[in-house]
């Protein structure tokens, strides 16, 4: 959160950076999450995909709501009975 508000490197990144400039290796201009993490969390796939898997992830919510209604309507239905 403080690099969002100051704008401010990682100092764990600018070590990491200083350390492997002293290794003589690689190093990167972008931060540790959007170099290493960037391409496990964020996945290139055609729009379709994304919207298949959206749309079955939202059937499965529909089915669950519908096989086990939550516990405050079944409650009130066996109330009134």
């Amino acid at each position: 959160m403080l690099k969002a508000w100051t704008g401010l490197a990682c100092p764990l990144t600018s070590l990491e950076m200083t350390l492997r400039t002293r290794g003589q290796d690689l190093t990167y201009t972008e931060g540790f999450i959007e170099h290493w993490l960037q391409p496990i969390l964020y996945h290139d796939a055609p729009a379709w995909v994304f919207t298949l898997g959206y749309t079955l992830f939202g059937l499965a919510v529909a089915a669950c709501w519908w096989y086990f209604p939550p516990e405050p309507f079944r409650s009130r239905r066996r109330a009134r009975t």
